[in-house]
């Protein structure tokens, strides 16, 4: 077994107890939050992975005075747990672990590796873990992504719009992210497979749990030949308080987000929400003012939100969409940068944020850079802790700034 294995094998593994200790922790949710990077420092110290202890995440939430109280108290059980559970981690036969893991197929991605993608890292608010079980994980990194949500208890209508805007997405290679819920999320999925076309599922618990049941042939079917992804590990339950950090994922993954019948308090507009602090294209189909259902479509519309009116203008768009690309990647061909230069390139867009946040659209216009190298540097800078993303503009953090006049 190479360096490699063992490096991914023990990274499942503490990344397993983490996860498993703090969320099954009845702490306030911005406490155990701060409990889980913490442990991440020391975990990190423990296996000697710097970027663990030098980067903390932002942004840390404010605690009570009882709150901060209860975090300096737990910290000494903490210490004492986690040492503990690294010492039995190390004792366990790495093949044992790496026959479970081809059992299932089953993976967690830190926030930190090299292969978290890219869309996740960049939004504002990254999930610590990823947890991925199918065999087609290079979706993570597809060219283009859309998220389609919408009402459990959607209309046939909805439901006939989420069909067809699915086949339309499989028509131009785009990837579809949803929530595996019955309603919209689980017709336009259903609908693409059908399609011949891509898509992944993300989980509102662990893997070992499918919810809900009427889905279940669904993520069978994504488990044999597709993706599924999770926040939480595999022996996770659903629970009503996990669905906003799953919301958030699909937000991230998301190019592009359409929201097909959602009343006022959904979590579709929660997630639709998250799109937009994420940078992220969002669209809505329009409806009755009559009905509650239409209520966050047209809502997103009044503020902003492209209207999903006609298939045959979505497909225009599309089509502009996937030919900049084409030509994208044809001067990624035309203009190689070697690892200096990239050095030289990140100082310079470091200098450049220090005067004004700009997009990754501004970035590429104002560098002439090819938008795969400058997202590689920016995953790094970020990783760094060099730039955070608000909103989807980069800004210069208090580190960032202090490592341009170090040089």
């Amino acid at each position: 077994m190479n360096e490699a294995d063992l490096y991914r094998l023990r990274r499942l593994a503490w990344a397993e107890f983490a996860l498993l200790y703090f969320q099954k922790q009845k702490f306030p949710h911005k406490l155990r939050y701060l409990l889980i990077e913490d442990s991440l420092a020391l975990i990190g110290e423990e296996l000697g992975l710097e970027t663990l202890v030098a980067h903390p995440l932002e942004p840390r939430p404010n605690l009570s005075r009882e709150e901060y109280q209860l975090s300096e108290a737990v910290k000494f059980v903490k210490a004492d747990f986690l040492k503990e559970s690294l010492a039995l981690i190390r004792k366990v036969p790495e093949t044992d672990l790496k026959k479970d893991l081809l059992k299932t197929s089953t993976d967690v991605i830190i926030w930190s590796a090299r292969e978290y993608p890219e869309r996740v890292i960049n939004s504002n608010r990254p999930a610590l873990f990823i947890w991925t079980r199918g065999p087609a994980r290079e979706l993570l990194y597809a060219e283009h992504t859309a998220a389609v949500i919408g009402s459990r208890s959607a209309s046939g209508y909805g439901l006939k719009v989420a069909g067809e805007l699915a086949k339309v997405l499989a028509d131009y290679s785009i990837c579809l992210v949803s929530g595996l819920a019955r309603g919209i999320d689980s017709t336009g999925q259903t609908a693409i497979l059908n399609s011949g076309g891509q898509t992944i599922g993300v989980m509102g618990g662990g893997f070992e749990h499918p919810y809900p049941k009427s889905s279940y042939n669904l993520f069978n079917r994504l488990y044999q030949d597709s993706l599924v992804l999770a926040v939480f590990p595999p022996e996770e339950r659903t629970r009503p308080w996990h669905f906003p950090e799953r919301n958030q994922l699909i937000a991230a993954l998301a190019d592009e987000l359409f929201v097909i019948e959602a009343g006022r308090n959904s979590g579709s507009l929660i997630t639709a929400h998250a799109a937009l602090d994420f940078g992220r294209n969002v669209w809505a189909v329009p409806g009755s003012i009559y009905k509650a259902e239409a209520y966050a479509c047209n809502a997103l519309i009044s503020d902003g939100a492209a209207p999903l009116y006609d298939f045959a203008e979505l497909r225009r768009y599309l089509e502009r969409l996937t030919e900049s690309t084409k030509l994208k990647g044809e001067a990624q061909h035309l203009v190689p940068r070697k690892e200096a230069q990239m050095e030289s390139l990140l100082r310079d867009i470091l200098l450049s944020l220090e005067e004004e946040s700009l997009s990754l659209a501004g970035l590429i216009s104002k560098f002439k850079i090819a938008e795969k190298d400058l997202r590689s540097i920016l995953g790094s800078a970020l990783v760094q802790g060099l730039l955070i993303n608000r909103g989807g503009k980069y800004i210069l953090t208090a580190q960032g700034i202090s490592s341009i006049y170090s040089t």
